[in-house]
């Protein structure tokens, strides 16, 4: 059984989803856009694929939700300091 930031990780890392959920260019965080993402990959990856469901699940991990000067409007960006995109062993 995979935790939540395992799974958030998994899905980040196969690229498969860059129109749903990518890391942003720092690599310490990544942005969501969540009328694709609660349709096509939380199915996939999450037994609850309710975008609200989704989003208490970063808050109790402690994810924080960020705003990027210049980002799309459309997306919302997130970042831990124990979630990195070139340090999965820091989970």
């Amino acid at each position: 059984m995979f935790t939540f930031p395992e799974r958030l990780m998994r899905i980040l890392r196969t690229g498969e989803h860059e129109d749903s959920i990518r890391w942003c260019d720092d690599g310490k965080s990544f942005a969501i856009f969540s009328a694709v993402l609660s349709k096509k990959v939380l199915p996939l990856y999450f037994e609850g694929t309710k975008m609200e469901s989704f989003n208490r699940n970063l808050n109790r991990w402690g994810f924080e939700r960020i705003y990027i000067d210049g980002f799309s409007p459309q997306a919302s960006v997130y970042r831990h300091t124990y979630f990195q995109k070139e340090c999965p062993k820091l989970l």
